[in-house]
């Protein structure tokens, strides 16, 4: 697996266990604040831009600014995103 996979993967296994909740919104938060510094933020940009975007949306659930169903239903986007991509990049070739 190439390294932007294996981000792609830690990512969709740490938003997995959000929603089964083995870890807390504060867990995935400072989470994503050591997932995004370098080397890992250049690795695979995309993956980098959703994770911060959902770390936005926790923020400002925290700060009473958004209802948390926004950040777990951008959350589920994503993770579904993230798990039908291996598939279509193997399809590509």
């Amino acid at each position: 697996m190439t390294a932007a996979g294996e981000l792609r993967a830690e990512f969709a296994d740490t938003l997995e266990a959000y929603f089964e909740g083995r870890l807390s919104l504060s867990d995935y938060l400072g989470w994503e604040v050591l997932f995004t510094l370098e080397p890992n933020r250049t690795i695979n940009p995309a993956v980098t831009m959703d994770a911060a975007s959902l770390s936005l949306l926790g923020q400002e659930f925290l700060m009473d600014l958004r209802p948390l169903e926004e950040f777990e239903a951008e959350g589920r986007a994503v993770l579904a995103k993230i798990r039908t991509q291996p598939a279509a990049e193997a399809a590509g070739g």
